[in-house]
């Protein structure tokens, strides 16, 4: 069984997989992982995160929740999905939101899966102006 560590792009932006267990299909070096366990792990680490959501990251969430952009922006409260799908195009850039919606959002997160005491501790953090930075999501396998 051969593991190494590889980045992983198929949330929409790249996750460094820590000591994966790889195999090899059609030529290709691919990981062997459980995806639903990947997506509860990079949400959460996504939830807890002192940088601020890229617009694919801010997609990804959205999704995960199993949230239309129409629904999701009502539940932020705005009017119409215009926001939201601003916030997406931004790509592997900073969506741009505010800390004040940023806070909502993850908040909402919490709410997903039942984790409050995680946004509490980070409120402070969320609030003030938090790092514009695209810092390498690592998941261990």
């Amino acid at each position: 069984m051969k593991t190494k560590d590889m980045v992983y792009n198929g949330l929409g932006f790249p996750v460094l997989l820590k000591d994966v267990e790889v195999y090899v299909s059609r030529g290709e070096e691919l990981p062997k992982i459980n995806h639903n366990k990947l997506n509860s792990a990079v949400f959460e680490y996504l939830l807890t995160s002192c940088f601020r959501l890229t617009g694919n990251q801010l997609n990804f969430v959205r999704g995960h929740m199993g949230l239309s952009q129409v629904e999701f922006a009502r539940r932020l409260g705005f009017d119409s999905h215009a926001t939201i799908s601003g916030w997406v195009r931004k790509g592997n850039n900073a969506s741009g939101m505010n800390p004040q919606t940023e806070l909502a959002v993850r908040m909402l997160m919490a709410h997903f899966i039942n984790k409050f005491e995680v946004v509490n501790e980070n409120v402070p953090l969320l609030l003030s102006e938090i790092e514009e930075c695209r810092p390498e999501i690592s998941i261990a396998a």
